[in-house]
């Protein structure tokens, strides 16, 4: 037997599932974005058109949905965390953006360590590493206040585990 809450997701899912709604009925909501520094991943994240207050398009804005989640997924030693530890030093050195890195597998000193091998591997120096807050934090209303306190422009949550394994 199923419990009070799910009964109800099931019912409304039912309810969905048994009165569709046709895409001609749904309004368009534009979806801002940022730049992650690299062009071709800003193509894969996708664009959205920018338009002023009547609606006329303006422009168009690539890139990081603001506000979203992605979810980057691979085996272990694919690469995820160098990934997005490179994504980080191009926000916060050439777009001087704030990024909060939640790391579960590396202390602060292992990730900067890495970071700074980052940088010399892309040629660079870090000038803004002021701009990147590390924590390594499981406790998620934790990590909503360290969020809500800092006001990022990119949360990145490493090790995220969207597995259950029973104990």
């Amino acid at each position: 037997t199923m419990g009070g809450d799910t009964s109800i997701v099931v019912v409304c899912f039912l309810e969905i599932l048994m009165n569709p709604l046709s895409l001609n009925n749904v309004e368009t909501i534009p979806t801002r974005r940022f730049s992650c520094g690299i062009p071709e991943v800003d193509q894969l994240l996708g664009k959205s058109t920018v338009c002023d207050v009547e609606g006329n398009p303006i422009g168009e804005e690539w890139g990081i949905p603001r506000g979203k989640l992605h979810v980057f997924c691979g085996d272990a030693g694919v690469g995820k965390t160098k990934f997005y530890s490179m994504i980080t030093i191009l926000l916060v050195e050439d777009l001087k953006r704030n990024v909060v890195i939640f790391q579960k597998e590396m202390s602060g000193g292992e990730y900067k360590e890495m970071l700074l091998n980052m940088y010399r591997s892309m040629g660079r120096t870090p000038h803004n590493m002021d701009r990147i807050s590390f924590e390594q934090c499981k406790d998620l209303a934790r990590q909503v206040d360290i969020i809500q306190a800092v006001q990022p422009d990119l949360v990145i949550d490493d090790s995220f585990n969207l597995t259950h394994t029973p104990n």
